[in-house]
């Protein structure tokens, strides 16, 4: 390979790595939810840059489910799932609930995707990023309606076994964490929590061999508004 090929080539990835990225949509909320008996929930996507995108736009449940022949169910519909969206302007996407029957008794949640789709680049050499936005959507059943998803906190429990802090949310309520902390005498430990304990599920993190109990768990969460909360601290005995 010549010299001046060698030069474009490391040119090209200095630009790479050095160029910040910046997602050009903007999206009206961190999280949604959709109740029972709602006809339809919206978001509004903002593009912020200065030249039209394309957008689409499709939802993962979590865990995901299938019909009899394997394909994924599809139980919201979203409108409309591509579109153009010129500089400074805004999209309201509207869901629906579609086809599938969701659980009664705890609430569901899915991945909301916006995937940005740019423009034809003009000119030669160049790199383009399309970045995609995920935020939840949670589906709350009508028995959830008037209970307080802050119980999910309230709920949670902590065991140790075997170097590992379990996390368990019998709650009918998701929990996503912004962090977990282990306090043992004057030392804290910042630990890589679980994202998120779905209802009845159990999360679980590997501890650093210094952490045996007695300890405490400290953590925070995020609430339905998007708001950080501090969740009550838990006592690890044994």
């Amino acid at each position: 390979m010549s010299m001046v090929a060698r030069s474009g080539i490391v040119a090209v990835l200095m630009w790479v790595f050095a160029s910040p990225t910046h997602a050009a949509f903007v999206l009206g909320s961190t999280r949604i939810v959709f109740n029972e008996g709602d006809r339809d929930v919206s978001l509004v996507v903002t593009n912020t840059s200065s030249v039209a995108y394309a957008g689409q736009v499709w939802l993962d449940p979590l865990p995901v489910g299938t019909k009899d022949g394997g394909a994924p169910l599809s139980f919201f519909a979203v409108t409309p799932p591509l579109f153009r969206l010129e500089s400074g302007k805004e999209q309201l996407l509207r869901f629906f609930r579609a086809e599938g029957t969701l659980p009664e008794e705890k609430e569901s949640v899915f991945w909301l995707n916006v995937q940005e789709i740019p423009p034809q680049a003009k000119g030669k050499n160049v790199v383009q990023f399309a970045q995609r936005i995920r935020i939840k959507l949670f589906y709350r059943p009508e028995s959830l309606q008037d209970a307080d998803s802050r119980e999910a906190a309230r709920k949670l429990t902590a065991t140790f076994k075997g170097g590992r802090l379990s996390l368990s949310n019998s709650s009918p309520f998701s929990i996503s964490f912004l962090e977990v902390v282990v306090r043992k005498g004057e030392q804290e430990w910042q630990l890589k929590s679980p994202v998120m304990i779905l209802p009845g599920d159990v999360g679980s993190v590997s501890l650093p061999s210094a952490i045996t109990p007695p300890f405490q768990v400290r953590y925070r969460y995020i609430s339905d508004y998007g708001g950080h909360h501090d969740g009550p601290a838990l006592e690890v005995t044994r």
